[in-house]
């Protein structure tokens, strides 16, 4: 693809160890996208965070995904309106992080009830991960219903949004991963009904032996949302995301 060179320029400058560069060139896989092939509108953010932002963006041809999983679900992912997630920095441990994220969203695949991540490249000096495009998210859905006539608000919703979740967890249970930042802002929701669990950012894999997860001190982890066992000794399992 056009943009390895440069990718690999910009990585180089970022790492600071040979297995670094190593690791980064075993991942320029099928899911790098050519720069020519992604169109990022600046003015209109969808969404910021403490370490990126979210930029309403345009994908012109087949998404690197359509091309792997070759499938008629994802033939939706051409020449189609997308979210990019742009990184806000790019220093050694920020790229660590995000080639953290990019391989728990490859490990998983596609599954229909977690959020698709198209492809992705480096751009700027910034990572740039392209992601299916929802049209809201449940905590801004659960917010609008305060201002709602309660005949209006249909509970069949709740119960759809709830079973599509619960199912999106078990999948990334079976896989051995454990989210570790489950909330109602990380759920997206697509037309009639439809949920996904969005933001991996912090996923990881589970102990072989033990299925939890030790974090280390360094983590930053979204403290107001984690189980009792992950405040206290900091163990995280697929109970805990739930």
């Amino acid at each position: 693809m056009e943009s390895i060179d440069l990718e690999s320029i910009i990585w180089e400058d970022s790492c600071r160890t040979n297995d670094d560069i190593q690791e980064f060139n075993k991942n320029k896989d099928q899911f790098l996208i050519s720069r020519k092939n992604l169109a990022i509108d600046y003015d209109i953010i969808l969404g910021k965070g403490a370490s990126s932002t979210v930029y309403k963006g345009y994908l012109k041809g087949r998404s690197p995904l359509l091309n792997v999983e070759n499938s008629i679900k994802c033939q939706q992912y051409q020449d189609c309106d997308i979210a990019v997630k742009v990184a806000s920095t790019l220093g050694q441990i920020e790229a660590t992080r995000w080639m953290q994220e990019i391989e728990a969203i490859k490990r998983l695949g596609y599954n229909e009830y977690i959020v698709s991540m198209l492809g992705w490249c480096i751009y700027k000096n910034s990572y740039c991960l392209a992601f299916e495009m929802a049209t809201s998210d449940l905590l801004t859905y659960v917010r609008s219903l305060s201002v709602r006539d309660k005949s209006e608000i249909d509970l069949k919703h709740f119960v759809a949004y709830l079973w599509q979740i619960c199912n999106a967890m078990s999948f990334i249970a079976a896989c051995r991963m454990v989210h570790r930042d489950l909330a109602a802002r990380n759920i997206l929701l697509f037309g009639e009904n439809k949920a996904k669990v969005s933001d991996f950012g912090l996923c990881c894999d589970f102990d072989r032996d033990t299925l939890t997860y030790q974090a280390s001190l360094t983590k930053r982890l979204p403290l107001r949302w984690l189980s009792i066992e992950a405040l206290l000794e900091r163990r995280f399992s697929e109970k805990s995301d739930m």
